[in-house]
């Protein structure tokens, strides 16, 4: 029995590799979240950020990869009840959080990344995978 999703959100995601819009977090950690990120972004940005007029990202280096690692309100996020319930639905419950990748994003700007399978590139052997997307 699923915890969070409908039968008809795990059909669509059979059929079609995604669900969406879903909301997993209150407002209130949303604004944390964010300015947790921005409070990072704020004191090491510049540090990672040799390629930003060609990424558009301020976090180009390497704390843009399995940073859930070094921040513990990441770890957290990454660990929410709500998004692991959601993900559980989906693939079952034995989990892994295999990295985490910022792609920051601001608003009116030309920067995007275009529609793909992660696991085309990611070298498993297994299609039980999910990608958590989540706008800050």
């Amino acid at each position: 029995m699923s915890k969070i999703l409908s039968a008809d959100a795990i059909q669509a995601y059979r059929n079609d590799g995604f669900v969406s819009p879903l909301r997993v977090l209150s407002g209130e950690k949303v604004r944390s979240c964010r300015s947790e990120l921005e409070a990072f972004e704020a004191k090491h940005g510049q540090v990672f950020s040799e390629n930003r007029e060609k990424s558009g990202d301020s976090l180009t280096g390497s704390y843009r990869f399995k940073s859930h690692l070094l921040m513990k309100w990441l770890s957290d996020l990454v660990f929410h009840p709500h998004i692991l319930d959601v993900v559980e639905d989906l693939i079952g419950p034995d989990l892994l959080c295999w990295t985490t990748h910022w792609f920051v994003k601001e608003a009116h700007t030309p920067h995007y990344v275009s529609w793909h399978q992660d696991s085309n590139y990611w070298g498993l052997d297994t299609d039980r995978l999910v990608s958590v997307w989540l706008a800050l």
